[in-house]
């Protein structure tokens, strides 16, 4: 695990807004930029955070990033993970909370759950001012998607627990082609470890979609209680 904090002293205006373009496309291509590249597969997973108002990332990767352009500040530390089942652990993570449903002509397509609250509750005739806050339909949609992944990664959920702390919608700019609509809802809460193989093999290999945007990083630490 590497945290890389943004030497502005060191940057170009132009890295600066490159960077500081958070959760853009110019980003993604920075980030890609600090591996080489192998048959165009990624093999990292990263998060970006703000750190004393410097944008900072924290990347999990098995080779140590390179910083060819000199403008990080770069911390690896090894990262071994030693698990126990029943052992409870704090998380967080930024997830990219869709569902893939076909439509009647078998095609695929990713809903976005938040979204598709919304339209629920639209059909149901519900007024708007009815209608729960948005950060209960966030927390919600958190506990719906980590719920369907908790078995097969590895860990049991405590759903009442649960924080959903910032949803987001983003329109990728990709140069050349039609923007990449994305949306990010961050996490919160506790763990209980059922399976530490599989819950290790999820920490290294990342959980849900979007992973080569700032998705999937599920990071813990260990909290008291047993």
């Amino acid at each position: 695990m590497s945290r890389l904090t943004l030497l502005p002293e060191q940057a170009k205006p132009s890295q600066l807004v490159q960077v500081s373009a958070a959760d853009g496309y110019r980003l993604h291509q920075l980030v890609w930029n600090l591996f080489e590249e192998v048959e165009g597969q990624r093999s990292f997973l990263y998060r970006q955070e703000r750190h004393q108002g410097l944008p900072r990332l924290l990347v999990l990767s098995e080779e140590e990033p390179i910083d060819t352009k000199g403008i990080w500040d770069i911390e690896p530390k090894p990262y071994v993970p030693k698990l126990t089942t029943g052992e409870r652990l704090a998380f967080s993570i930024r997830l990219n909370p869709v569902v893939k449903k076909r439509d009647e002509q078998g095609r695929q397509h990713r809903h976005d759950l938040v979204m598709e609250q919304k339209k629920q509750l639209e059909q149901e005739g519900i007024p708007r001012d009815q209608w729960p806050a948005q950060s209960e339909l966030a927390r919600r949609t958190g506990v719906q998607w980590l719920a369907q992944r908790a078995k097969t990664a590895g860990f049991e959920l405590h759903e009442g627990e649960l924080m959903a702390e910032e949803y987001r919608q983003h329109r990728l700019r990709k140069p050349g082609n039609s923007p990449i609509r994305l949306s990010t809802l961050d996490c919160s809460g506790l763990l209980t470890v059922t399976d530490p193989e599989r819950l290790v093999q999820t920490l290294k290999s990342g959980l849900g979609p979007a992973k080569g945007f700032g998705c999937g990083l599920l990071l813990v630490r260990r909290v008291g209680g047993g």
